[in-house]
């Protein structure tokens, strides 16, 4: 029998009911970013002390344990806000309808061990949300940071100057939309 273990990208609305859920949050050290700094390899887009997100009887043991930074519910937002603009993607283990939520991994696809062979070799170690961005090209000035901040390298821009998605490479994170200066782009949820 095999087990399928795959983790899934979250879209800010489970990200929100995590926190509402919740009354005790805290920071721990990202160990995918943490190994990269001591072989050498930092990742350019977030140091490792810019971590996973924990919530709950988790949070609640790792600061008792000193392995955790504790979080108010005020900082808990800031501090997710912060990571998507940095472009970490947020990503949970796979749990049908939210209900176990406790962690969220803010990932780069350069250290990630699921981003990573994701967009590397295209294996699919991740989930995608329930979302993707809608670009209204008319409020979009082509400065081209969705391009740049997308981990998965899902938009480009055509010979019309028009920015496009890639939905076979899209994992509906959100970092575009979230990094947009112009708020051209929206994340949509899909019908399936």
């Amino acid at each position: 029998m095999c087990i399928r273990d795959r983790q899934k990208v979250l879209p800010y609305e489970l990200v929100e009911d995590l926190i509402n859920n919740n009354d005790t949050f805290a920071v721990i050290r990202c160990q995918c970013r943490y190994i990269g700094e001591l072989s050498g390899n930092p990742c350019e887009i977030a140091p490792s002390d810019m971590g996973c997100f924990v919530t709950g009887i988790g949070a609640k043991s790792l600061t008792n344990m000193g392995l955790a930074k504790p979080l108010t519910k005020e900082e808990a937002i800031e501090y997710l806000i912060k990571t998507e603009k940095a472009g970490l993607v947020h990503i949970t283990s796979n749990s049908k309808g939210g209900e176990h939520l406790m962690f969220i991994c803010n990932c780069c696809p350069c250290h990630c061990g699921a981003l990573l062979p994701a967009k590397k070799f295209g294996f699919k170690t991740v989930i995608s949300s329930n979302f993707r961005p809608k670009i209204n090209n008319e409020l979009c000035v082509k400065c081209q940071t969705c391009i740049k901040k997308c981990p998965m390298n899902a938009l480009t821009q055509n010979n019309e100057e028009l920015i496009s998605l890639n939905s076979d490479l899209c994992i509906g994170c959100g970092i575009c939309a979230s990094n947009c200066p112009k708020n051209a782009i929206k994340m949509v949820r899909e019908e399936k």
